[in-house]
């Protein structure tokens, strides 16, 4: 397991460093340096791949030093140094590539002196030659290779604007005692993103169906009977939104999960789709995992509102406390990595190892900067022990009446 998980984190540092990301991966590598301190070969290629990310950072000297002691460790990662030579990563430059394939080129044989001129200019060329590839397969790779995508276009994410344009979103429902008071009971949350500046916002339809399990009833043969006056849902941004915005609900896909709601805000700085993402690829899953989901999580689902009622009863809940935490508002940001594409149930989706708990479900997954990758959906049942985002693209001409994506 040991060995296995020394592996990944290698991956996951390599992933990074093909973003132009050497920090982060260093920081997975002194984790993975650890775990390996008894495995030669995988000492290597810690060591080899933390010599790179010194390279990035333009530390030639060390990056070099370092490849040569992984060399010495374990020969085996001779196969890496020629991959880094040949396709040198964004930051670390032709220099280091050209060094790197010094280091695995056997050197030329000392020349003859009684050979001619056209013998030691074969030589020369000989030597020479190899390293000339590398260095012009470098400079192409880096001038006219893969542009960048969206991960690596921003190192750190900016979370003023996270908080700006993703809300925790609330579906309560309103019933009016027998006595005249009102009670307000939050049914479900779930997390939302901003997509218009005119105040769209895209959620899971998951989230937002759960107002067709609101009896018209509420403790019917109870002390305390209700009778519904109506379902809300409501949107909240932090990091101290605590005073809820009332939403329109204007769409809930046939087809995906999905739904479109409507707020009287501005979003200046909304979030828009990412142009292009892959597999190795940095993301962030953003949502809202508080108090409010933490209570009612407590509540069987398979038997809400029977339950409700009993603990309701017993003043065993206090819904009037769910809504004073500022804890509650402030958007938890997990980071990992897009593992692949796949298809499942008609829809395209997004699979990662960004970790999302209850709460999260319709937040968005985003790149380094802000970026959509796609909306994430909470125990997707094809994940696999990973987590599912649904892609936007698949639903551009769906939204169409209602939203422009770009």
């Amino acid at each position: 397991m040991t060995t296995q998980h020394t592996r990944t984190l290698i991956q996951q540092a390599a992933a990074f460093i093909r973003q132009n990301d050497p920090h982060e991966a260093l920081g997975l590598l002194r984790q993975a340096r650890t775990l390996a301190r008894d495995d030669p070969a995988l000492r290597a290629e810690v060591l080899l791949h933390e010599g790179v990310a010194q390279g990035c950072l333009g530390r030639h000297g060390p990056a070099l030093q370092m490849a040569r002691q992984a060399l010495a460790l374990h020969p085996g990662v001779e196969g890496t140094v020629r991959a880094f030579a040949a396709t040198p990563p964004p930051g670390a430059g032709a220099a280091l590539a050209a060094d790197l394939a010094a280091l695995i080129t056997p050197s030329p044989s000392p020349p003859n002196p009684r050979a001619g001129s056209a013998d030691r200019r074969r030589r020369l060329m000989a030597a020479v030659v190899p390293l000339a590839v590398v260095a012009i397969a470098a400079l192409a790779y880096y001038r006219f290779g893969t542009a960048p995508s969206d991960v690596a276009s921003a190192r750190r994410l900016d979370i003023e604007r996270i908080q700006e344009n993703v809300g925790v979103v609330i579906v309560s429902a309103e019933f009016t005692l027998r006595d005249g008071n009102e009670l307000v009971l939050p049914i479900t949350t779930g997390s939302c993103f901003a997509v218009s500046q005119d105040g769209l916002l895209l959620t899971n339809k998951h989230v937002t169906e759960t107002r067709s399990t609101i009896p018209d009833v509420l403790f019917d043969a109870g002390q305390r009977t209700g009778v519904l006056r109506r379902w809300r849902i409501s949107v909240c941004f932090g990091p101290a939104g605590t005073d809820p915005l009332e939403s329109r609900l204007l769409y809930e896909s046939a087809y995906h999960d999905v739904a479109l709601l409507k707020v009287a805000r501005s979003f200046p700085r909304y979030l828009r789709p990412a142009r292009r993402f892959r597999p190795g690829d940095t993301v962030y899953a953003v949502g809202f995992p508080g108090k409010v989901t933490e209570l009612l999580n407590e509540i069987d689902p398979t038997d809400f509102w029977t339950r409700l009622e009993t603990r309701l009863r017993q003043d065993d809940l206090d819904f009037t406390t769910l809504h004073r935490a500022n804890s509650d508002y402030q958007a938890t940001v997990t980071r990992g990595v897009i593992s692949g594409n796949r298809e499942a149930d008609g829809s395209a989706w997004v699979q990662h190892d960004a970790v999302i708990a209850a709460g999260s479900s319709g937040g968005p997954l985003v790149t380094p900067a802000c970026r959509i990758v796609g909306v994430n959906t909470l125990k997707h049942p094809f994940s696999e022990g990973f987590n599912m985002a649904l892609t936007l693209e698949q639903l551009r001409q769906e939204l169409a009446p209602f939203l422009r994506f770009n």
